[in-house]
């Protein structure tokens, strides 16, 4: 279930103009049966009109960076509006409270990767927020924590790299294919960083090899891919 608030914004004519000139756009861009196949196999949203991302890149080149619209955007809870608030956010000023707020609404694994991709990962506080992230009790902070780490893993310290590597070894039990896919990309990029931390994290993956659990499994697999393919191993 989504846990969006709703909220009420001072009146603006041009925001509200913006708005509803965005609103307008989706709607000539819908694609019924798009929408139709993502409820079928479990995407659902309030509402859903199928707009591809491309379209919707497209529409966001139409406007400027504006905190403001983005934060109406995305409170209208409509999938569409909630990839372009990720698109139209300023990221230079994008505050941890509002990233925070975001990831409270997430409910499917769209936004958080679009968010991670288009926003998250090009903050200034984006290591804080990974980590920040990692320290909540709730399976989607979870994901967008190992997801958004997978994007910045070149930046992180090498402090941050381990704890990544401990909660994911924490947490590789888990039976949420979200979490533990996330888990996956995270260890598979940071192992990138080098031959030092490749080695690191494959040996301590080796606690997982034989597990019975689908997910440890997967990572164990994925992660040894990733190694095999850098020439670590």
């Amino acid at each position: 279930m989504q846990k969006m608030d709703r909220k009420y914004y001072m009146a603006n004519p041009a925001l509200d103009q913006q708005v509803a000139d965005v609103r307008r756009r989706i709607r000539l861009a819908m694609n019924g049966v798009v929408a139709e196949h993502m409820t079928s196999h479990g995407v659902v949203y309030r509402q859903n009109y199928g707009v591809s991302v491309l379209s919707l890149r497209e529409i966001a080149r139409r406007y400027e960076k504006n905190h403001d619209l983005a934060q109406r955007l995305w409170t209208l809870g409509i999938r569409e509006t909630m990839i372009l608030a990720t698109l139209l956010e300023p990221e230079q000023t994008c505050s941890l409270d509002d990233a925070r707020r975001w990831v409270a609404d997430f409910h499917q694994i769209e936004l958080v990767e679009q968010a991670c991709m288009n926003l998250f990962s090009k903050m200034p506080r984006a290591r804080e927020l990974c980590m920040d992230l990692l320290d909540a009790d709730d399976d989607w902070s979870r994901v967008t924590a190992f997801t958004l780490s997978a994007r910045i893993y070149a930046s992180l310290t090498d402090e941050e790299a381990g704890l990544l590597l401990r909660k994911g070894m924490e947490w590789s039990a888990t039976d949420n294919y979200f979490l533990y896919k996330a888990i996956a990309l995270s260890l598979a990029s940071i192992s990138r960083r080098g031959r030092e931390t490749a080695d690191r994290v494959v040996a301590e993956l080796q606690q997982l090899k034989g597990s019975s659990l689908t997910g440890q499994r997967y990572i164990v697999h994925e992660v040894e891919e990733e190694v095999s393919f850098l020439d670590f191993l």
